[in-house]
């Protein structure tokens, strides 16, 4: 049975429904729906998340991105 204690959601939820939740499994993460608790998760290496949220919070995966999106509370144009 899974401690759901483990799993996080990020401080930037606003509690509308569209979350994920991580949650460190040796050196692995997973990271399923908050929505659908007994729901699949897709477990990716530790060291690849790690690189993912760091690139989320240099900005750098933001600019690669080829559609008009950026982080919450910017604009970017296509």
């Amino acid at each position: 049975m899974t401690d759901e204690t483990d799993w996080h959601k990020s401080h930037h939820s606003n509690g509308g429904g569209n979350c994920l939740e991580a949650k460190l499994s040796g050196d692995e993460v997973e990271v399923r729906d908050s929505k659908i608790e007994a729901g699949p998760a897709l477990r990716v290496p530790a060291t690849a998340w790690s690189a993912f949220v760091a690139g989320l919070d240099s900005g750098l995966l933001w600019s690669n991105l080829s559609f008009s999106a950026g982080p919450p509370g910017t604009a970017r144009e296509g």
